[in-house]
């Protein structure tokens, strides 16, 4: 039980407030306010009597309780310190991609398209310089087609975007 717990406080409260609490557990738990109470009663007055005391010397002294304050700052940070993870790796989202309503989503071979011609336009044309024209026009052919491409896929989607927001 740490000090501010014992005085029944808040580490916010002021050394005014937090010498009325001790004054008011101190009457609860002195032993003069328990002559007719059990030995049991007496003897668990005692010892919250005893912890009452102790916060209240620790708490009640401007210089000890603002290093006190300090510790249990500090062992707070380290507490946590203890509980971080750098990341949460158990996440799973509800779905792939939200939704937005009106935008197509472009098909695949839209998208893989225009690389792909270009990537095989470049072989073409390298394997062409090699055997000979023909093969070379076609590389390039496929260069220019891919480049094309490039540009008038993403006209193709917004144009699908426009269609499904009619819809």
């Amino acid at each position: 039980m740490d000090h501010y717990e014992a005085l029944d406080a808040d580490p916010t409260e002021s050394e005014a407030e937090l010498r009325r609490r001790y004054l008011s557990l101190a009457r609860k738990y002195h032993p003069d306010q328990l002559v007719s109470a059990s030995e049991a009663a007496k003897n668990e007055a005692g010892e919250r009597m005893r912890e009452v005391n102790e916060a209240w010397a620790v708490l009640g002294d401007k210089a000890r309780r603002l290093r006190y304050d300090q510790t249990l700052f500090e062992s707070n940070i380290e507490e946590a310190k203890e509980d971080w993870k750098p990341f949460d790796d158990s996440y799973e989202p509800e779905y792939e991609e939200p939704i937005v309503p009106g935008r197509a989503k472009p098909p695949k071979w839209m998208t893989a398209g225009p690389p792909l011609l270009v990537a095989a336009g470049v072989v073409t044309a390298g394997v062409g310089g090699i055997l000979g024209a023909g093969v070379l026009v076609l590389g390039l052919a496929m260069i220019l087609i891919g480049a094309i491409s490039f540009v008038l896929a993403p006209v193709a989607v917004m144009v699908m975007s426009a269609q499904s927001e009619k819809r």
